[in-house]
C-alpha cells in the first residue's frame, strides 16, 4: 500500500500532505492497518470520521482506486479483509506475482527464504 501511496504522490494525484496523514493515521510504523479506516467507514467509529487522518486517507485511496470501497455488513468476512481483497484485485496482486516480486520485497536473503519456506508450508 506504501508503494500505491507514494506513486500517487508521484504522479501528483496525491498531495504529499496527505500521504502523510494517511499513513500516520493508518500507522507509520513497519505495518500500516487499515482497521480504524474501515470501522470508521462502516459507521463502527463515528468518532474518526472528522478526524484529518481518515479524511486524508479517503482522498487519498480515492485517488488511487479505492474510493468506491464500502464496507459490507451483511457477510461474515471481517471489514480489514474486505478492503484487502478489494486492494488485491485493484492492484492485480496475486501470489504468483508476489513470489516474483520477492526479492524487490524482502532484500534479506535469509529472510526471503523463510518467507518462501512459509509460503511453500501453505501449499502442503
Amino acid at each position: 500500500m506504501r508503494n500505491a501511496i507514494e506513486n500517487g504522490v508521484s504522479a501528483g494525484s496525491v498531495a504529499a500532505g496527505d500521504a502523510a496523514a494517511t499513513i500516520k493515521f493508518l500507522g507509520a510504523k513497519n505495518q500500516l492497518s487499515v482497521g480504524q479506516y474501515v470501522h470508521a467507514l462502516a459507521g463502527v467509529r463515528p468518532d474518526l470520521a472528522q478526524s484529518e487522518g481518515f479524511q486524508a486517507a479517503q482522498r487519498v485511496f480515492s485517488a488511487i482506486g479505492l474510493g468506491d470501497f464500502q464496507p459490507d455488513k451483511n457477510t461474515a468476512e471481517i471489514f480489514d479483509h474486505q478492503f484487502w481483497t478489494q486492494f488485491d484485485s485493484q492492484f492485480e496482486l496475486t501470489e504468483l506475482s508476489m513470489r516474483e516480486d520477492l526479492p524487490n520485497l524482502i532484500a534479506n536473503p535469509v529472510n526471503r527464504m523463510k518467507v518462501e519456506a512459509l509460503m511453500e508450508e501453505s501449499h502442503q
